[in-house]
């Protein structure tokens, strides 16, 4: 639309402009589909109580 008449539509609220995004979402090297639990270090207090 020319610039004059899209804002005459704006003017008279029969136009509303919406701002769309998108995204490219891709697996990275770190990608892993198993989950590592780290190894805790268990003190002898911890395992006192």
């Amino acid at each position: 639309l020319p610039e004059r008449e899209r804002a005459e539509l704006k003017r008279r609220k029969l136009l509303l402009e919406v701002t769309l995004k998108s995204y490219w979402i891709r697996k990275g090297s770190a990608f892993s589909t198993a989950v590592a639990r780290p190894e805790t270090e268990l003190t002898p207090e911890m395992i006192a109580t």
